[in-house]
């Protein structure tokens, strides 16, 4: 299975009970659209394995009390405890203009229709009145806004943030 056609989810903290449970935390604003869910892919060495989930059951702090298929020790838990939990990117949530992206962008490339490549995401800025895009270019920080008008494309698979900034935004920085 090819990872660049899965997002990440969130990741297995912790175990409980002894019939092997466990907590998985869930990064996203919203742990409610999962509560249905009937499959998770975890990564084991390098590698998505599926796993089928007998019950979910949704906590406080986007954490998720879990009952895997074929996981009923407590030490099978534990063999499971780090690591990180994909779904495939056809589950991910369509982002909507006016709602924050739930997404990492951190690495992705930058790039603008008129200064081409600017550099890659280092952080995601949360702000009260929007997200900025933290951008490292040549040891230089830029700051872009993500919203829908400079924001024009989003390439998740070959990392590549499309952007068309208003004139003299990045020119700021680069002076």
């Amino acid at each position: 299975m090819n990872q660049d056609e899965f997002f990440l989810l969130g990741k297995v903290v912790k175990t409980s009970g002894s019939n092997g449970e466990l907590v998985f935390f869930f990064d996203t604003d919203s742990t409610e659209r999962y509560k249905k869910l009937e499959s998770v892919f975890i990564k084991i060495h390098e590698n998505l394995i599926p796993f089928f989930i007998a019950r979910i059951e949704m906590k406080p702090k986007n954490q998720v009390l879990v009952k895997l298929l074929d996981v009923d020790t407590t030490a099978d838990a534990e063999a499971l405890l780090g690591t990180e939990l994909f779904l495939p990117l056809s589950m991910q949530p369509k982002v909507k203009a006016s709602k924050a992206y739930d997404f990492d962008f951190t690495g992705f490339l930058v790039t603008d229709h008129i200064h081409g490549p600017i550099g890659l995401v280092t952080n995601l800025l949360e702000m009260p009145m929007q997200e900025l895009l933290e951008i490292d270019h040549e040891g230089k920080e830029i700051l872009i806004p993500l919203v829908e008008d400079i924001i024009k494309e989003i390439d998740k698979k070959n990392r590549i943030i499309s952007i068309e900034a208003p004139e003299g935004l990045i020119d700021l920085y680069l002076q």
